[in-house]
């Protein structure tokens, strides 16, 4: 049963994040979490973030823009550390509400409340096609500093990423594989922290058996995306990038999601 639920949740977070281009660790997590320890849950997810984006990245290596990687990849990553020491003073913040639906208990906490509003005005800029001088690929510094920052500061920087590149004018497949080749120096920055959590790997032979399940069932739904990418245009992955922004910040904001 183990095996079919992290196959079958690979698969789909694969699949639906292909185009996207975040998204995954939030689907997938909470799966893991059913099984292991939070933090073995978040290192795994780590490492499938991390060979999912490889494999995408040698999928659709072409059509990398390097500029974009260079300017908006490396300043996101640097600009993330200072996003992530405030995020630990808004972590410490008291709850703001507590509430419970369908006999299961929601808090509101104010770290998630930023992180929801935030993404739903990144979302409202791009249903209202803002793109202004701002999204382009010369101001690509700034945009990584932006959003790597918010990023940081409330632990969504692959929303935020996307967010930024749907409007910068890209391909769809350039698109994609820039957003894949950024994430790759981030979930490698990711890794470094959470290495100690993958000693759990070499705790139970199974657990190797688990990740290879999880990274074949990763790298089959991106298969399928390449194929399915054929027939779908920008204007496409830009509409589903902009749902996914509102649906996840509003999930933030309510405390669905933590």
């Amino acid at each position: 049963m183990i095996y079919l639920v992290i196959a079958c949740s690979s698969f789909v977070s694969s699949l639906l994040t292909f185009f996207s281009g975040f998204g995954l660790g939030t689907i997938l997590m909470p799966f893991f979490a059913l099984f292991f320890t939070v933090p073995a849950a978040i290192a795994m997810t780590a490492l499938v973030h991390l060979l999912h984006n490889l494999f995408k990245t040698g999928l659709l290596w072409k059509n990398v823009e390097w500029k974009v990687v260079q300017r908006f990849g490396l300043s996101a990553v640097g600009a993330a550390i200072p996003g992530a020491y405030l995020l630990n003073y808004l972590a410490q913040l008291p709850s703001l509400i507590t509430y419970k639906m369908f006999n299961v208990i929601f808090v509101i906490k104010p770290v998630n409340m930023v992180a929801g509003v935030l993404l739903m005005i990144f979302a409202t800029i791009g249903l209202l096609a803002v793109k202004g001088s701002f999204f382009r690929i010369k101001w690509a510094i700034l945009g990584g500093i932006l959003s790597g920052f918010l990023g940081g500061l409330v632990g969504q920087q692959g929303a935020f990423r996307s967010a930024y590149l749907v409007q910068v004018g890209l391909k769809k497949e350039q698109f994609i594989a820039t957003n894949s080749a950024i994430a790759i120096f981030v979930d490698m920055a990711r890794l470094s922290i959470y290495g100690l959590s993958l000693e759990f790997l070499f705790s139970d032979a199974n657990n190797w058996s688990y990740m290879g399940v999880a990274i074949f069932a990763a790298f089959l739904g991106a298969l399928l995306g390449n194929v399915l990418l054929k027939k779908i245009t920008i204007d496409l992955i830009h509409m589903l990038v902009i749902v996914i922004l509102y649906f996840l910040g509003l999930a933030l904001t309510l405390g669905l999601i933590s």
